[in-house]
């Protein structure tokens, strides 16, 4: 089935799994709740901060189930770290870290092209505007490109800071678990080509009493 409407609207189906690019999950979480299905999406469950409040907003009207899943929280080997940290036998937390270092290959920076032949392009597109499809390609090129993606924050950091943040929740009883104030600095310091986010990123989030801080390099 080619239309993902006609899913969300047959009110014979029960449940969703959403495991679309970045730019979509939005209009698939919010945007036909009434539809009925109670619905799991893939991180990250929204391309904005904005988009996410809609998606809350929505499952509140609607009164559904609406949940986002990530490897790592579901996976055996996370949960006994964040209870050994919660316990306080590491007396006190003052500073989290949480990183990835990858070699990624350049993208280059190849010249526009037609979309390839049997594409429905303009499904891809959704709610994205119209850009050339060799700025897409695939779901990971197109997470260079702010259009389609978030940058690396959005895409590996996704699964890093939750690790921390379920120590960090664990710890707090699930209260005050946001940050008071975020900081940040970024620059495409390692490969010169088509892409438009960031290659290296410091992110620092601070909670009152402890800093959580988040370091990629993409090299």
């Amino acid at each position: 089935m080619k239309d993902y409407r006609r899913v969300l609207d047959d009110k014979d189906i029960d449940a969703v799994i959403i495991a679309a690019p970045d730019h979509w999950p939005h209009p698939h979480g919010a945007g036909r709740l009434p539809g009925g299905q109670r619905r799991l999406s893939r991180e990250a469950v929204s391309q904005t901060i904005r988009e996410g409040q809609l998606i809350r907003d929505a499952a509140r009207k609607y009164n559904r189930v609406m949940q986002v899943g990530t490897m790592r929280r579901s996976a055996d080997i996370s949960a006994p770290p964040a209870e050994y940290v919660a316990s306080g036998k590491l007396g006190k937390i003052c500073l989290v870290k949480a990183w990835m270092c990858q070699l990624r290959k350049s993208i280059g920076t190849p010249p526009d092209a037609a979309p390839a032949a049997g594409a429905d392009y303009d499904m891809w597109l959704g709610p994205a505007p119209q850009r050339p499809s060799t700025r897409t390609g695939s779901t990971t090129t197109g997470g260079f490109f702010w259009d389609y993606g978030n940058s690396e924050l959005g895409n590996q950091g996704v699964h890093m800071l939750d690790v921390a943040l379920f120590g960090i929740q664990k710890m707090r009883n699930a209260e005050k678990c946001l940050p008071a104030h975020v900081s940040g600095q970024s620059g495409i310091y390692w490969l010169d080509d088509a892409k438009e986010v960031p290659d290296t990123q410091i992110t620092t989030y601070d909670f009152g009493d402890f800093a959580l801080v988040w370091n990629c390099a993409l090299q």
